[in-house]
């Protein structure tokens, strides 16, 4: 009897999620940095360590796993962070009207009243949101600088 294929493996990326050719090394490092979140907590954790080392596309990543599978009480503030860390996502490619876009989309859910916060400095990241989509429409096309201690279970809001 066939042993059963281990699947495809995971096609390497670049740091911003882009698919390289097979064979280049994982940019990533860590591959699927979500794939080892058990509770909503270490997501967090790893969260903002995304976030406090620029790597906006593994946040991404984290984020869609919270909304989805661990934290999903709170899933339209997950919904909100995930589209921000892909429009910061959007501006390291240099895609404006796709940071734009997506930017405000955050800022507007991350305002809106009533939303869960899971011990989320939600005001911090709509203020970073609103900032970055102002700047995009000015323009710009800044580096996105997310807040680590927005989402840190140890430094996020109680």
């Amino acid at each position: 009897m066939p042993t059963p294929s281990p699947g495809p493996r995971p096609r390497p990326r670049d740091h911003t999620g882009r698919p390289l050719p097979p064979g280049s090394p994982d940019e990533l490092g860590d591959g699927d940095p979500a794939r080892s979140c058990t509770s909503a907590a270490q997501a967090r954790e790893r969260l903002a360590a995304c976030f406090a080392e620029g790597r906006h596309f593994a946040a991404h990543r984290v984020v869609l796993r919270l909304w989805r599978d661990l934290d999903v009480d709170a899933g339209p503030l997950w919904q909100a962070v995930a589209q921000l860390t892909a429009g910061a996502v959007h501006l390291e490619r240099g895609n404006r009207a796709g940071a734009e876009t997506l930017l405000a989309r955050a800022a507007e859910r991350l305002a809106e009243p009533g939303l869960p916060e899971a011990g989320v400095d939600v005001a911090a990241l709509a203020g970073v949101a609103e900032q970055l989509a102002a700047r995009v429409g000015a323009g710009a096309l800044p580096a996105p600088r997310l807040p680590a201690t927005a989402v840190s279970p140890r430094g996020g809001a109680p």
